[in-house]
């Protein structure tokens, strides 16, 4: 996960685009004498004081939340992640590609499943390169035929524990701006800081 105000260029040929914090004073000032110019609210980052947070959450009667690696449920997974997503091209090698990263953590990839096994809810946990004692989450995602039913929620806050166990302090989610819904799930966690990102550009040559 790249950081705000780090130079993230555009894939235009005729424009460059930065993240940095709306609180950052001192990065705007340079960005604006540089000509670059306030283009929009990008996204949102939360973090989350796992000292301080509620853990705990219900379920449904016979709904549970279980690691990826407890069911090995590949083509649940592609079809939660491609419903959730809108993203009919999520595929079994990509998720493959996931589970293979050498930051992966089994316990940390958690689930909310239906009493017969099909995933409705999902989201991964990740600790942050460098930092032990920090992490974030991403992605998060819920099938749309069960959404608004606590689901999202219970499987970060079991996301929240197990990190917390392993020694992790803080975690980070990022969302995109508002309107995007999932800033009310996330705003319900009670995240320790909110911090808006906003895009900056400018054009480098003429069309």
């Amino acid at each position: 996960m790249s950081s705000a105000g780090s130079r993230t260029w555009a894939a235009t040929r005729d424009a460059t685009e930065i993240d940095v914090f709306a609180d950052d004073a001192e990065k705007i000032r340079l960005l604006t004498e540089r000509g670059y110019a306030f283009l929009h609210q990008f996204e949102n980052k939360r973090t989350y004081d796992l000292e301080r947070i509620d853990l705990g959450y219900t379920l449904e009667s016979g709904f549970t939340v279980r690691a990826f690696s407890e069911t090995l449920d590949y083509a649940g997974r592609v079809a939660l992640v491609r419903n959730a997503f809108d993203n009919p091209n999520y595929s079994e090698e990509r998720l493959r590609g996931l589970l293979g990263s050498p930051e992966h953590v089994d316990v940390w990839d958690l689930m909310v499943v239906l009493p017969e096994g099909t995933p409705v809810s999902y989201c991964v946990g990740w600790r942050e390169w460098g930092r032990e004692d920090r992490g974030f989450i991403e992605p998060v995602g819920t099938h749309a035929a069960y959404r608004r039913r606590g689901f999202a929620q219970a499987v970060i806050r079991e996301c929240f524990a197990r990190m917390k166990a392993a020694g992790i302090r803080t975690v980070e989610i990022a969302s995109r701006a508002e309107p995007a819904v999932a800033n009310f799930l996330y705003d319900s966690l009670s995240p320790a800081t909110k911090r808006e990102v906003h895009k900056y550009g400018k054009t480098v040559r003429a069309a």
